[in-house]
C-alpha cells in the first residue's frame, strides 16, 4: 500500500507519540487507521477505499478532508459509500462532489399544513400558514376581497376586527 499503509503502520496513538509525534497529529492517524483499516461491517467498501486512495496518490490531508464530509452521514453504509466515492475522486474535485452528494442524502424535509409564528429580536415577527393550495388561494382571495392593495391591513382587519 506504500504511503499510506506507512502512516498507518503505528496504529496506537500512545506509540506515535512516544515517536516524537504530536498529541493532535498522533490522535488523527490513529483515528484514520481505525476507519481504513479498522473492524468495520463493509469491509468490502473499506478495502475500495483504501485501494481507491492509494490509486489517487491521497496523503492524510486529504484523507482527512474525506473523513470532515464522511462523518456528516448518518448512515453508516451511507458514510462509507461516500468514502469510497470521494476517495476514487481527484483531490481538486473532493469538496465539489462531497458537497454534491451530500445535498442528494438530505432527508428531505416534508411540510405539514399549521402555523408558525417567528418572534426576532430585531425587525418584524411573522406569521406563517402552511396549507394546501386550495385553502391558501381561498385565504388570499379573502384578503384581496377587504384590501386588494394592502394584504397585511385586510389580514389585521379580519384577524383583529380593525383594531390595531
Amino acid at each position: 500500500m506504500g504511503v499510506l499503509e506507512t502512516y498507518f503502520h503505528y496504529r496506537n496513538s500512545g506509540i506515535l507519540r512516544a515517536l516524537g509525534a504530536d498529541a493532535a497529529d498522533a490522535a488523527e492517524l490513529s483515528r484514520l487507521h481505525h476507519i481504513y483499516f479498522g473492524p468495520t461491517r463493509f469491509t468490502g467498501k473499506q478495502r475500495k477505499a483504501r485501494k481507491a486512495a492509494v490509486d489517487q496518490h491521497h496523503g492524510l490531508s486529504i484523507l482527512t478532508l474525506i473523513e470532515s464530509y464522511a462523518t456528516r452521514v448518518k448512515k453508516e453504509l451511507d458514510a462509507w459509500n461516500l468514502r469510497a466515492r470521494l476517495a476514487a475522486t481527484p483531490a481538486h474535485k473532493i469538496r465539489d462532489v462531497a458537497v454534491k452528494r451530500l445535498k442528494e442524502l438530505k432527508e428531505k424535509r416534508e411540510h405539514k399544513p399549521g402555523v408558525r409564528f417567528t418572534y426576532r429580536k430585531q425587525g418584524p415577527n411573522s406569521v406563517t400558514i402552511t396549507d394546501t393550495p386550495t385553502v391558501i388561494a381561498d385565504i388570499r382571495g379573502t384578503l384581496e376581497s377587504v384590501n386588494p392593495t394592502n394584504l397585511l391591513d385586510a389580514a389585521t382587519t379580519i384577524l383583529l376586527g380593525g383594531n390595531t
